[in-house]
């Protein structure tokens, strides 16, 4: 037996990520039997009301047959564009034509078509189709329909090309977790997994 133990700070990393992730799954797993829970008693009643109708010829449904089926959904939504908020210290946002603003460890950034790294982004603005972000390069304009890609190195022509487009300037930029929060907090919290 060694006399002393060496440490390795990668396999440390790496472990405490899955362990992040796996506390999330877990706590959404149990989110997502509460949600089933409420869902399906909500469905069991409308459908028991149903089937004490005469002319309605229903079959009376179990509330555990309703449950798996709300659950099942729910665990499926949950894995979906619109669903998937991340796990552990891996966190998204979806931001339209199916792209996503992305945080791992806390730092943000976009994955780009035809880019085959990760962006890294500061704080940004999401205007319709279009997000603008401070990037280590300058200040990045990016349509998410067309995929057009405007970088500005000087944040002068920035606030030029703003101003003639009604687009954020770079002190209405915010971070990632408040967007986050602005677009998972509320209902989406709430009512989904």
């Amino acid at each position: 037996m060694p006399d002393s133990v060496s440490f390795d700070p990668k396999l440390f990393i790496i472990t405490g990520n899955i362990m992040a992730a796996s506390f999330h799954f877990l706590f959404e797993i149990v989110k997502i039997a509460l949600l089933s829970a409420g869902y399906s008693a909500v469905l069991f009643l409308f459908l028991d009301v149903i089937a004490k109708m005469p002319k309605l010829k229903f079959k009376k449904v179990s509330f555990f047959a309703i449950y798996r089926i709300v659950a099942i959904i729910l665990f499926v939504f949950m894995f979906t564009y619109y669903g998937d908020h991340g796990l552990g210290d891996e966190s998204r946002i979806p931001i339209g034509n199916g792209k996503s603003v992305y945080a791992s460890d806390g730092y943000p950034y976009l994955e780009m078509p035809g880019h085959s790294v990760q962006l890294n982004i500061g704080t940004f603005s999401i205007s319709g189709d279009i997000i603008c972000a401070k990037a280590d390069s300058g200040i990045l304009y990016y349509n998410l329909k067309s995929d057009k890609v405007v970088r500005f190195k000087r944040e002068a022509a920035y606030m030029t090309f703003a101003d003639k487009y009604k687009l954020p300037l770079p002190d209405e930029f915010e971070d990632f977790y408040k967007h986050y929060s602005e677009y998972w907090d509320g209902w989406r919290f709430w009512l989904l997994p």
